[in-house]
């Protein structure tokens, strides 16, 4: 049926009562055009996508199997049509989940091609040019290639669950990021302020809802503590406390970690989701590509000159805005790879810019590669497609995290303290008293307002003990902080010895390192407990009501092993 013999719009009605009114609008409206003697337009039959059986597909040649579920993914590809007209709503049950995503901005095209890459930007996408299957530098690719397929003819022989292809997927696929140090893999939630579409038109309601959703795997990178700093991959700009303090501060409010008041596993370039062959594989393409439009604004917020919360803020460099995310799919053995980038929405007919009920942006997701990993050669062009966005995380993609993060962290070192005049007391008769009113909240920015009552009053105790830990660490530059008596070590009567008494916190982490070959794991959590001790002790002295609920601050004589 064409766009033009569509019922009226039906302005907040449910579904069910949509799928009751739909005939007698259709009646009404063809016997008005007959009346006045006008001849219908074609009409456009929609084609759906046949449904997928799995048994079947074992049936089917590589190539027909490959051409159902690619088709099956789309969905038939076509884009949301609004303007005041309804679907029917058997389009709806069919298409609706895809034509709410275009209102949103998401938009999935079947296959790359750069002439859809505008906004004079660029978008990498690994390929096979120069890798040679025959090579011996890919042997070893190769083998991880064949445990690949083992475990995929395994699976599908077996009919195994969605969690065994998810799990072969982590440790097969997935293994080399997961065992690198500077990349953080793990299944996140993410948390979102999701604009609300109508079930019927399919368009944004004006209103939204924050959601928290939960990828079955999300790639992003490593966060450190000031304890890392001898490991090679440390950057000081990826340090928690100093990320934490770009979160939590009014004038900035830059998330780093999907999931709100954390700093853990920090702007996602990639994000995984399976399905079984009792799923729906377009569910794996709608919730990979909504949590991946989620880590573009993430990076677009990132891009931008520091400012506010929801101020206008331009690029960084000319060259800011060309970030961009991956986002991959399994159905049983078959995968997809896409590529996705943000933009404006645009003049192209199936987008309608300025149009009521549209996003401002737009999520545009392209399909790289998909096959069916049977057989080696596939599988290891799997592998290779992934070894190559692994090694762009960790070069590319990294060095433009840190270098848009340096912006940022500079201002906020300039202004974290002076910002919080509002909440300090001045002393007419003294110098500023750095100290801060426990009784009262501090100002934070305005994604926290998003949250309930028991997050925003954790994010707000979080926020208090950053402050404290930045006014302890000036008060230290300053050398105004009053030395106490300092750690003895007591390891093997070590407190005897006139090189363990009263040590200063690096003083006695370096002691326990040379004297006594304590391992790098247990300094670390020596350095948390230092760490955790100083900065309890900061807020009982700025705030004299604080208490730390069920922690107990360590002893001064700490006895190790």
């Amino acid at each position: 049926m064409s766009g033009d013999t569509r019922p009226e719009e039906h302005p907040h009605i449910t579904m069910n009562e949509y799928r009751k009114q739909f005939p007698k609008d259709q009646k009404e409206y063809f016997g008005m055009l007959k009346q006045q003697g006008l001849v219908l337009d074609p009409v456009v039959f929609v084609k759906k996508p046949p449904s997928i059986d799995m048994d079947e597909i074992l049936r089917e040649t590589y190539e027909r199997a490959v051409e159902k579920i690619d088709e099956f993914y789309a969905n038939d590809g076509r884009f949301l049509e609004p303007g005041g007209l309804g679907y029917p709503p058997t389009m709806i049950d069919q298409f609706g989940k895809d034509y709410a995503l275009n209102a949103q901005g998401i938009y999935y095209r079947d296959s790359y091609s750069s002439t859809w890459v505008t906004e004079n930007r660029k978008v990498w996408v690994p390929s096979f040019e120069g890798v040679d299957w025959d090579s011996l530098e890919e042997m070893d690719r190769r083998k991880r290639a064949r445990t690949i397929v083992e475990h995929n003819k395994n699976n599908e022989t077996r009919r195994k669950s969605e969690y065994a292809w998810e799990a072969d997927a982590w440790t097969d696929v997935f293994g080399a990021m997961r065992n690198d140090p500077s990349v953080e893999v793990d299944k996140h939630d993410y948390m979102r302020n999701l604009p609300n579409t109508d079930p019927v038109q399919c368009t944004l309601t004006g209103d939204s809802t924050v959601v928290k959703r939960t990828p079955d795997a999300t790639f992003g990178l490593a966060t450190f503590s000031e304890l890392d700093v001898n490991l090679d991959f440390w950057s000081d700009e990826l340090r928690r406390d100093r990320l934490e303090r770009l979160m939590l501060h009014r004038k900035c409010g830059l998330l780093p970690d999907p999931k709100w008041g954390k700093a853990d596993l920090v702007f996602p370039f990639a994000v995984y989701e399976a399905k079984g062959w009792s799923g729906d594989y377009r569910d794996a393409r709608r919730q990979a590509c909504l949590a991946a439009a989620n880590y573009l604004d993430m990076l677009d917020d990132l891009a931008r000159r520091p400012g506010p919360v929801g101020s206008i803020k331009p690029y960084q460099t000319a060259t800011s805005h060309q970030y961009q995310v991956f986002a991959l799919t399994s159905f049983g053995a078959h995968w997809h790879l896409l590529v996705g980038y943000r933009r404006p929405r645009g003049p192209e007919p199936e987008e309608y810019a300025d149009t009521e009920g549209m996003s401002d942006t737009v999520y545009v997701f392209q399909r790289v590669w998909s096959a069916r990993v049977i057989n080696e050669r596939v599988a290891w062009e799997l592998l290779s497609l992934i070894d190559q966005i692994h090694l762009w995380a960790i070069t590319e993609f990294r060095h433009f995290v840190i270098e848009h993060l340096r912006a940022w962290h500079g201002f906020c070192d300039e202004n974290y303290i002076l910002d919080w005049d509002s909440v300090y007391d001045v002393d007419p008769e003294q110098k500023r008293r750095w100290t801060c009113d426990s009784s009262g909240a501090l100002p934070l920015p305005s994604w926290v307002n998003l949250l309930s009552d028991k997050p925003r009053q954790l994010v707000q105790d979080k926020a208090k003990r950053s402050l404290a830990k930045v006014l302890m660490d000036r008060k230290t530059r300053k050398g105004k902080r009053k030395l106490t008596e300092g750690w003895v070590c007591t390891t093997d009567d070590c407190c005897y010895s006139s090189d363990s008494r009263h040590l200063l916190d690096k003083e006695f982490l370096d002691h326990m390192r040379s004297y006594h070959h304590c391992p790098e794991n247990e300094l670390a959590s020596m350095g948390l407990c230092i760490e955790k001790r100083w900065v309890e002790e900061c807020l009982k002295s700025v705030m004299p009501s604080y208490s730390a609920e069920g922690s107990q601050r360590p002893s001064k004589r700490s006895k190790v092993r």
